[in-house]
């Protein structure tokens, strides 16, 4: 279930022009603020509204969490919080946060980032290309299933979720 955000009225920043609610968090989706752009009143949204950006219609880090949990319930939180940090900027573009099981670019782009550089896996691509295909199999949703739980189910498969605790 999807948390809904209410629209907030446009803000005022010190320099007396208007912020709207769409800046503010994008403002704020890198971590730091702009006090001088945002302003006191923005700050003070920004507090408000800190575990709510919203990237593709929900809460990033809770849609992450949903999800990795529709394939894995007995899924890591801290595991799943440290991957959506690592792959944040990934997951607030639609078209990146979806693995295209049809894509052989896509596919080749999953094995040579994620499960060698990432994991660090020196299996031979047949192997790893098998193991891509069970996941993908496994959860069966169609052409497109989401980056995050792909890359946890992988990442559970050869034992390698360690690679993202602490």
């Amino acid at each position: 279930m999807k948390a809904l955000i209410a629209p907030a009225p446009a803000q005022r920043n010190r320099l007396g022009t208007t912020v709207r609610p769409a800046r503010i968090q994008a403002l704020h989706s890198h971590q730091h603020f702009h006090r001088s752009y945002v302003g006191a009143a923005g700050t003070a949204l920004l507090s408000q509204r800190r575990n709510q950006v919203s990237f593709n219609g929900g809460t990033a880090v809770a849609t992450a969490h949903e999800s990795v949990h529709a394939y894995a319930p007995h899924a890591d939180k801290e595991i799943i919080d440290k991957m959506a940090s690592t792959y944040r900027l990934v997951l607030s573009n639609r078209d990146a946060s979806l693995v295209s099981a049809s894509d052989p670019a896509e596919l080749k782009t999953v094995r040579e980032n994620f499960l060698k550089k990432k994991l660090g896996l020196k299996q031979s691509d047949a192997e790893l290309d098998a193991a891509i295909k069970d996941v993908l199999a496994q959860m069966k949703d169609g052409k497109a299933n989401p980056r995050l739980a792909v890359y946890y189910l992988l990442a559970e498969k050869f034992d390698k979720l360690d690679v993202f605790k602490g």
